[in-house]
């Protein structure tokens, strides 16, 4: 995390650039599937390969730190009575209360909501259950 915190220093520019756009999106592709399959060690691996990349280069755009970024956040998975209905990723930063209202503004759990009363809702960890009646 240091080694990302200290990329900032090497933007130069805005967009991508195109020797690292295939790069960049390979780690996103890499990460997204790693992280659905839980291969939480295998999608760390694929960023610190990427922050290799952009020390190596000697550079980074502001767009590509800016996804870096985003891959560093936290994934919720969404329950409504128990059953999985969304995933939403969320700053690792934030408090209960930002996550438990992020949670039930969620688009994929809209339906599941309609017309029911939200009795309790429970954060634990990277969980998000919406308890409705």
């Amino acid at each position: 995390l240091d080694r990302v915190w200290r990329l900032q220093d090497m933007v130069q520019g805005e967009g991508e650039s195109k020797d690292m756009r295939a790069k960049v999106h390979g780690c996103v592709k890499k990460v997204t599937d790693d992280i659905e399959h839980m291969k939480f060690n295998t999608a760390i691996a694929a960023m610190m390969s990427l922050v290799n990349d952009f020390y190596a280069k000697g550079s980074i755009t502001r767009n590509e730190l800016h996804t870096l970024l985003l891959l560093l956040t936290v994934e919720y998975g969404v329950q409504v009575n128990g059953k999985v209905r969304a995933r939403i990723a969320l700053p690792a930063d934030m408090d209960k209360a930002a996550v438990e209202q992020a949670a039930l503004r969620a688009d994929a759990v809209q339906p599941f909501l309609s017309g029911k009363t939200v009795r309790k809702v429970i954060v634990v960890k990277n969980i998000v259950n919406i308890v409705v009646g």
